[in-house]
């Protein structure tokens, strides 16, 4: 089966959760026997064609539909997520002739091109979810507001071309990680949605060199690490862990790990400046981005005593399973898809947002390294391996492709 991803961009050089499961997914479906391409536009990576691990991923020239635009805007468009034009895009999908089925990790403009070829072709197409395509209800800002829109944009007529609006309405199927976005395209009128989790290769987790990482940092083994996963952005809100941080080091020589791409510089100098206010400064290691498949991120997880996911969205959090994976203890805010699938107590501790004391407590007991701890990581382990490995994963797209009724070919 050739199946044809098409997420947003796809670059080592910024990598996020979207990046991740394509990664993974079509990596594990060429392991099963397919043909996954990797279909994408050129933002953060001129490179016209590459590879992420076997999968071939091709690049397509792209812009944004405004008649002035500066490189300053342009590049925090393609950072965080403007909503582009690629024509590239659009005549080589047209032109395809074996796809058997497009996946589509984005929507507006880009997501209708997709749908205009697989209509074209008459094959199906389904959209992933991976969060901010429905609504954000609980992040204060979107990441498109915090980009000064240009003036004078010519791009809504190229959108009601290719149905920008109707990509989720003409999907052969939606899938979703949290249920409250089941709901919610329930009520847009979506009946075709259907949950499928994101997923973990449990077994690329299992080991790892956390002295190797530990030496990157300066820290020392006897320390106590703290990791938090994520590109350097309000949402993450890696800001909010340095007062709890402070706190804890009243009891613990304790370090914190910042691994993510800088999307929002202001609040990367923020996140400084608050570190060394607080007099933890030495303790702040903001490591920058891994790749997905680098051993480093491996590495990171074995390195640590806690994964910390103090985020104020989070619509699925991929890096609570990679915990799992790795047998490292989880601390996160109960928000967005996460309490749907971490079972605080069981496999993990969450805590209301906004809640200091709570995730003071937690931290401190779960660095304690107790019995509790080591049963809940035990118990995390295991799910990751029966549930949410990717091998289970992509076993339903498989099976949901199978079921998905072929388009009719557009006059």
């Amino acid at each position: 089966m050739k199946i044809i991803h098409v997420p947003r961009r796809m670059t080592l050089k910024s990598w996020g959760g979207t990046e991740s499961v394509v990664a993974a997914l079509s990596s594990m479906q060429q392991r099963q026997g397919h043909a996954p391409e990797i279909h994408t536009s050129r933002a953060l990576d001129p490179e016209p064609t590459g590879m992420i691990g076997t999968v071939p991923v091709h690049r397509h020239a792209h812009h944004y539909p405004w008649l002035q635009i500066d490189p300053r805007t342009r590049d925090q468009m393609d950072r965080v997520g403007g909503n582009l034009v690629s024509l590239e895009l659009h005549r080589t999908l047209r032109r395809m002739k074996d796809a058997n089925v497009f996946h589509l990790h984005t929507a507006k403009r880009m997501g209708g091109i997709v749908r205009a070829a697989a209509r074209h072709h008459g094959v199906p197409y389904v959209v992933t979810l991976h969060g901010g395509l429905v609504g954000r209800t609980t992040a204060p800002v979107s990441d498109e507001a915090r980009v000064p829109a240009p003036k004078l944009e010519w791009g809504r007529a190229l959108g009601w071309m290719v149905g920008s609006r109707r990509v989720l309405h003409d999907a052969a199927a939606v899938t979703y990680m949290a249920p409250e976005d089941g709901a919610r395209l329930r009520e847009m009128g979506i009946s075709n949605a259907v949950h499928v989790p994101n997923g973990v290769d449990a077994a690329r987790f299992r080991f790892g060199d956390g002295a190797r990482f530990r030496r990157r940092l300066g820290v020392a083994p006897e320390a106590r690490l703290a990791l938090c996963m994520g590109r350097i952005d309000p949402q993450k809100n890696q800001r909010g862990l340095l007062p709890v941080l402070a706190a804890l080091t009243a009891n613990h020589d304790l370090h914190l790990a910042l691994v993510g791409p800088v999307t929002d510089p202001d609040y990367a100098e923020a996140i400084d400046r608050e570190a060394t206010r607080l007099g933890i400064g030495h303790r702040v290691h903001r490591v920058g981005g891994i790749g997905a498949g680098s051993q480093e991120l491996v590495d990171a997880y074995h390195a640590a005593d806690v994964l910390t996911v103090p985020s104020i969205h989070e619509p699925f959090g991929i890096v609570i399973l990679e915990a799992w994976a790795a047998g490292l203890p989880v601390v996160a805010n109960r928000v967005g898809g996460i309490p749907h699938f971490a079972r605080s107590g069981q496999d993990s501790l969450l805590v209301e947002p906004g809640d200091a004391l709570g995730w003071h407590r937690a931290l401190d007991a779960t660095l304690a390294h107790g019995d509790a701890v080591k049963a809940r990581t035990a118990r995390a382990r295991q799910r990751a391996r029966t549930e949410f490995d990717w091998a289970l994963i992509a076993d339903r797209y498989l099976e949901l492709y199978g079921e998905l009724p072929s388009l009719r070919r557009a006059a």
